[in-house]
């Protein structure tokens, strides 16, 4: 593959301004509500970066953000020690999901990235969470959240469902709960990209110089949370992402 990402200087300074404020931006979703950094970042990165290096590249700053919410929150061991079904599923799909990486085009990247933007708006309606409580949903779950992984670096959507369901309506408790099964997710996606020799030490360093607006992101969403409306928040959030969704579909389609 190309190397990941071109110099610093092969961009424009607004490129690279772009660049930090959609880190930044990620950084805070991700502190505020414990998750969607990857749905904010991937999608708003790949329309000035290369969608296939970013992706790769990305999971460093994203493994990290986990590490910083739970440096604030605490790990929740014993909501881990309930997960193995689900990160035992989670890793079979990410080997799956990295192969697909391997051969994909990006056109079809950027529409699995739409479609990935659209299922989460549409299983983030209430009357979806109670479908999403029938038995088996734990393995389906970590299988379709590792192919998510794998592809395009995010394994969102059904990671998320899977956490509110096991925890409920405890802010903290979910942040926690979903922040370190994150963690797990791109624990097992860096080292299956470092073994197929498609993140190198070069791709390593660039991910975690990209950690610091990040993280700085991740600092202000923690110490904020409960100063924002959690409703009006969350609905801004959806709209970005529908018009970046309709911008990659727009890419896909070649339109």
């Amino acid at each position: 593959m190309a190397a990941p990402l071109a110099g610093v200087s092969n961009f424009s300074p607004q490129t690279i301004a772009y660049g930090l404020a959609v880190l930044l931006l990620g950084g805070f979703v991700k502190g505020t509500v414990g998750f969607a950094v990857g749905l904010v970042v991937v999608a708003g990165l790949v329309q000035v970066f290369p969608a296939k290096e970013v992706t790769i590249i990305l999971s460093v700053p994203f493994l990290l953000s986990n590490v910083i919410v739970l440096k604030e929150e605490g790990v929740p061991s014993r909501f881990l020690r309930q997960q193995v079904p689900f990160i035992g599923a989670l890793f079979v799909g990410l080997v799956l999901g990295v192969i697909l990486l391997s051969i994909i085009s990006s056109q079809v990247l950027y529409l699995l990235l739409a479609a990935y933007i659209a299922l989460f708006l549409a299983i983030s309606q209430d009357k979806l969470v109670a479908y999403a409580e029938k038995t088996g949903l734990s393995v389906g779950s970590g299988l379709f959240a590792g192919l998510l992984g794998g592809v395009i670096g995010v394994p969102g959507p059904p990671l998320v469902v899977h956490t509110y369901i096991q925890v409920a309506e405890e802010n903290t408790e979910f942040v926690a709960g979903v922040s370190s099964l994150f963690l797990v997710a791109h624990l097992l996606r860096i080292g299956i990209l470092a073994s197929d020799r498609l993140l190198g030490v070069r791709g390593l360093v660039i991910g975690v110089l990209l950690t610091i607006p990040i993280w700085i992101g991740v600092v202000l969403g923690v110490r904020f949370r409960d100063y924002i409306p959690d409703r009006r928040f969350e609905q801004t959030i959806k709209v970005f992402l529908a018009i970046i969704g309709v911008r990659l579909l727009m890419n896909g389609l070649s339109l």
